[in-house]
């Protein structure tokens, strides 16, 4: 399996330290996470967890699953938000069960319709952020764009209750956006440098 190949020379060339385990799955997110958290079973408190979820698509990763994940009082988590993939299907009716999955509910809809393609953006954007508020109970969430040379739009996008680990977070993008720590640029020639000032206008959450 290429997962195992690339994670077996990763670890050769930098070993994970003696506390730390790796366990590679096949499968989905969602049917992966939902084997492991079975087998962890109920714990009283549960333990901390850090996700990364990298789906392919925005097909995998609902919003009912993030709560799950999030039930641990000390835990963060991270999304790449594919939202040019999005963007396809919007207006789709046979995805509109993966939207309501990925949102936990229809407000989405709303702005199938939204002629302004930004304010489209930027509101299917906020109200995802604010179901991770409301659903996971984050008091902070954090988008960082990303805009390809196709002009095609992503988002990082950073969930946690901790103070500390929100300013940790934000150190990291302003390393990368020193403008506002919420934007970066994908060169449009091949090798040449773009960290440009960013142009959405995003709003902190």
């Amino acid at each position: 399996m290429r997962l195992e190949a690339e994670i077996a020379a990763r670890l050769e060339r930098t070993p994970l330290p003696p506390w730390a385990t790796q366990v590679p799955y096949q499968g989905t997110f969602e049917a992966i996470v939902l084997q492991i958290l079975g087998r962890i079973g109920p714990e009283t408190p549960p333990p901390p967890r850090f996700v990364f979820a990298d789906p392919f698509g925005f097909s995998d990763v609902p919003m009912g699953l993030v709560e799950q994940l999030m039930d641990a009082p000390s835990s963060e988590f991270w999304i790449f938000f594919d939202y040019a993939d999005m963007y396809r299907f919007l207006g789709d009716p046979s995805k509109a069960g993966t939207f309501d999955r990925l949102y936990l509910g229809s407000d989405w809809r709303q702005f199938i319709h939204e002629p302004d393609a930004k304010k489209q953006r930027e509101g299917l954007l906020a109200l995802y952020g604010q179901r991770l508020k409301e659903q996971a109970e984050f008091r902070y969430v954090w988008p960082f764009e990303l805009v390809d040379a196709l002009n095609r739009h992503y988002f990082l996008i950073f969930g946690t209750r901790n103070k500390d680990g929100f300013r940790q977070m934000k150190a990291a993008y302003w390393e990368v956006d020193p403008e506002r720590g919420q934007f970066f640029v994908d060169p449009k020639i091949p090798g040449q440098v773009a960290l440009l000032p960013a142009t959405s206008s995003l709003e902190r959450s």
